[in-house]
């Protein structure tokens, strides 16, 4: 079952506006992988043109980053989450995921772009809690979990394991991206 781009945002915006495990339920099973692509592309190209002034360079491994960072968590996710006894999809993962995803890298670019970098490390933190508390309910929602404790583990080896793709990705993408946009300056 795919649904429309429009459908997207509009669920985004329930999503965010009325966070609840009964708000993620309704739209879990509505999307899959490819609409959760979508939008997740959609918000990193939104997200990197706002950030372009680091150069082309930078936009691309915003992008690029946002990307990889997005899939490598929600498969994390759903990998851990199975080893506990989760019963959802890697569909209804990824989608419920998207559907605060895109709409925090959106928010979080265009407040970088408004508030300046000198902010940036409190709105870094800001997106960083309402990451936690969505991912929190996609996780009890998506993959059927009533026990707090199998929650916190996912998504503590989730973010274990993310920071870990983060930081190859960074040394092997981010860096030669940005040199190589820099050089021509």
């Amino acid at each position: 079952m795919s649904v429309t781009f429009a459908e997207m945002v509009n669920q985004s915006v329930s999503v965010v506006s009325k966070p609840s495990v009964t708000t993620f339920e309704l739209y879990e099973k509505r999307g899959t992988m490819r609409d959760a692509a979508l939008l997740i592309a959609a918000s990193s190209a939104i997200a990197g043109l706002l950030s372009f002034r680091a150069g082309a360079g930078g936009m691309i491994a915003a992008v690029i980053m946002a990307l990889v960072g997005f899939f490598a968590f929600t498969y994390l996710v759903h990998f851990i989450a199975k080893q506990q006894g989760g019963t959802g999809t890697l569909d209804e993962v990824a989608y419920s995921f998207a559907l605060f995803w895109a709409p925090l890298a959106v928010v979080g670019a265009i407040a970088m772009m408004i508030l300046g970098w000198a902010l940036g490390t409190v709105i870094s933190l800001a997106q960083f809690a309402a990451s936690v508390y969505f991912a929190y309910l996609a996780i009890q929602s998506s993959m059927n979990f009533t026990d707090s404790s199998k929650i916190w583990t996912t998504l503590g080896g989730a973010v274990i394991g993310y920071l870990a793709i983060f930081f190859v990705l960074t040394i092997l993408v981010v860096t030669p991206l940005v040199v190589i946009s820099s050089i021509g300056r």
